[in-house]
């Protein structure tokens, strides 16, 4: 589903939810008129109730937004715990929307703390397993921070689920996932995208 459609379908979604609200008004406001009491509470009371289901959608939206901007949430989000102690200088960018999500991180941590957040789903690489199988970065979504190159003397993981594969954690057709960590620096860098 491209981001085109779903974009369209929700401009028809609120097209519609728009309609009924204005049909609820004009009962309520016809319900007035006329001295009709049920049709006047009937009209009010579910239009109140769209605007309150409105009001908690839009909430729920603004928090995801305000949320995503937080670099301690997309620790948490992305490694199921809250950074540990020894992790600071968290630097991240989450995007998801349609058909499309990406999340990208770079920390400072020490090496044992770092090994603790590896998920079973990725699988160890030499340096030169991850110059061959590592995706190129494109696009205008990389963030400024973000410096990763593959060098020797790091430690890699490496996950990638092609469709015919079917191995998606995060519920995308096609996954690549990858966590690095440079023992010099103390730097880790976690990225991953899924594309449907």
């Amino acid at each position: 589903m491209g981001a085109g459609f779903v974009i369209l379908f929700w401009l028809f979604f609120v097209g519609v939810y728009g309609c009924v609200f204005i049909a609820l008004v004009a009962f309520w406001f016809l319900g007035t008129k006329k001295k009709i009491a049920w049709l006047k509470w009937f009209g009010g009371i579910s239009a109140i109730g769209m605007v309150l289901l409105a009001l908690f959608v839009v909430g729920l939206f603004v928090w995801g937004i305000v949320c995503s901007k937080s670099p301690q949430w997309v620790f948490k989000e992305t490694f199921k715990v809250a950074p540990p102690s020894s992790v600071s200088k968290i630097q991240s960018s989450f995007y998801s929307f349609a058909d499309t999500g990406s999340v990208y991180l770079r920390f400072e941590t020490a090496q044992d703390d770092f090994e603790k957040l590896i998920s079973t789903n990725l699988t160890r690489k030499t340096f030169e397993e991850m110059k061959n199988e590592t995706p190129v970065e494109i696009g205008g979504d990389v963030p400024k921070w973000w410096d990763y190159k593959v060098e020797s003397g790091c430690i890699y993981y490496l996950r990638l689920s092609p469709t015919t594969n079917r191995t998606a954690t995060r519920g995308f057709s096609n996954e690549t996932e990858y966590f690095a960590y440079n023992p010099k620096t103390h730097l880790a860098y976690y990225h991953f995208i899924g594309i449907d």
